[in-house]
């Protein structure tokens, strides 16, 4: 897509769906650090260096990539790889019965994870967790990435960044922990994908 065009769709989307898109648009165009972003919906989506909230807004917002999560009427959604929480404020922000178990490995990640939680007055609809979902429950060497959306336990699937052991806990330990049924799994996780489940 040509740079102009890019750039009109992103002012439309933060308009669309953000409070603060004047702010927002304005750094984003000068390439400063974006504050914040502050969704018509109610909530707020904080971010740190190594995010990259644009995208987010892009693909979890815009073009509702995970949409269907919206659409099966479970009543728990166990986010792996949750980053810093746009899925899982996108799922209770649509539905005030669900409940979530949010699962990010990435220490720094996981702050902001965690901070988004607070802030928006979910703790009590939303557990997170610092483990990373693999084969079993233990530890991990996760190779954190330039990016946040780039850690992986894998180092081929990583760019860049420094390697770091974080604690596991297997696909069927973190299910059963929900202690429900009737739930969603929305696994995002480069590199565990195919060890997580076969062990299940």
């Amino acid at each position: 897509m040509r740079p102009k065009l890019w750039a009109l769709r992103a002012l439309w989307r933060m308009f669309r769906y953000l409070r603060n898109w004047r702010e927002v648009w304005t750094a984003y165009r000068a390439a400063q650090p974006l504050p914040a972003l502050r969704f018509r919906r109610g909530f707020v989506l904080n971010h740190g260096p190594a995010d990259d909230p644009i995208l987010l807004l892009h693909t979890v917002f815009a073009r509702s990539e995970y949409g269907a999560l919206n659409a099966g009427g479970s009543r728990y959604l166990v986010d792996i790889g949750a980053n810093i929480g746009s899925v899982t404020l996108d799922r209770v922000s649509r539905d005030p019965r669900v409940k979530v178990d949010a699962y990010e490995p990435n220490p720094l990640t996981f702050d902001t994870l965690s901070r988004n939680i607070l802030e928006n007055g979910l703790a009590s609809r939303v557990r997170v967790f610092p483990d990373a979902v693999a084969g079993r429950d233990g530890a991990v060497v996760l190779w954190t990435g330039e990016s946040s959306v780039l850690s992986s336990i894998s180092a081929s699937d990583a760019v860049g960044g420094v390697s770091v052991s974080v604690p596991s806990i297997s696909l069927d330990h973190a299910i059963s922990r929900t202690g429900g049924t009737g739930l969603a799994v929305k696994i995002d996780a480069a590199g565990a994908q195919v060890e997580m489940l076969e062990l299940v």
